[in-house]
């Protein structure tokens, strides 16, 4: 929800060429790479204006290139309440937020009307979604995977604790010591962890709290055109290994990271 995507992770499946997927976001900001590079499959999704072709370029690429995705739109609640019946292990949740709307026509596969046992009324069901894979970045985790997230969530809590595996990045691997101290801060337990990297900028060009603030614009102006895109997967995918802080510093200058630092308090 445009705060802390685990950005560098979404790059570093493009550059392994991990294709086939069903992608399963509430926005698609850097996800769109995924898309414009045709590994994607199926897109679950709750919103994005580049479907349009005008708006976003990546999504425009993958129609070109015979590789658009199968599009399943839901509504931001109507995503929250899929994954959180993937996360309580159930088929479906009820809600009454879908009847009546376009959406229900359009998603059959995963929304269906039902009657409700008790007062006999007509109901949406929405069904469960349970990622194989969900991965997640976070400011802190531990070498055991506890992991913790500060500032808005969006679908974190629920798409991380619906998938079978996760992957936490974080821009700093600290003492369990530090995360046991305020235990209710922790967003998911190291037992349900499969791998956990320390990835300082790994949320960027998003913002994280608590240390460094959005460069969306230049990602986003990248996304306009051919030339442009072209020239991000070459600048930020296919270059050198580098870590993110010297992508950064060799694309825009010291000065520019500095200003998007924030100061751990």
């Amino acid at each position: 929800m445009q705060h802390g995507e685990p950005c560098e992770a979404i790059r570093e499946i493009v550059r392994q060429r991990i294709g086939g997927l069903t992608l399963v976001p509430a926005l698609t900001q850097t996800a769109a790479l995924l898309v414009g590079e045709g590994l994607v499959f199926k897109l679950v999704h709750a919103y994005t204006t580049d479907l349009f072709d005008k708006k976003g370029y990546a999504f425009r690429r993958a129609r070109e290139r015979l590789t658009y995705p199968e599009i399943v739109e839901l509504s931001h609640f109507g995503l929250s309440l899929a994954l959180r019946a993937g996360q309580l292990g159930l088929p479906f949740l009820p809600t009454k937020a879908q009847l009546g709307s376009d959406l229900m026509p359009h998603a059959p596969d995963r929304l269906r009307t039902t009657t409700c046992p008790f007062t006999g009324e007509t109901l949406a069901a929405v069904r469960a979604i349970v990622p194989d894979v969900a991965i997640v970045h976070v400011q802190y985790a531990d070498r055991f995977g506890n992991a913790r997230k500060d500032g808005t969530l969006g679908l974190d809590r629920a798409g991380v604790h619906a998938a079978k595996k996760v992957i936490v990045t974080a821009e700093r691997v600290v003492d369990s010591a530090f995360l046991r101290a305020e235990p209710e801060r922790t967003l998911v337990p190291g037992f349900l962890v499969s791998a956990v990297v320390e990835l300082p900028w790994g949320a960027y060009p998003l913002h994280l709290r608590h240390c460094y603030r959005s460069a969306l614009p230049h990602f986003r102006s990248a996304m306009q055109a051919s030339d442009a895109y072209e020239a991000y997967i070459e600048r930020w995918i296919h270059a050198p290994a580098a870590s993110v802080e010297e992508r950064i510093v060799a694309a825009f200058g010291r000065d520019h990271l500095e200003n998007l630092r924030v100061s751990t308090p």
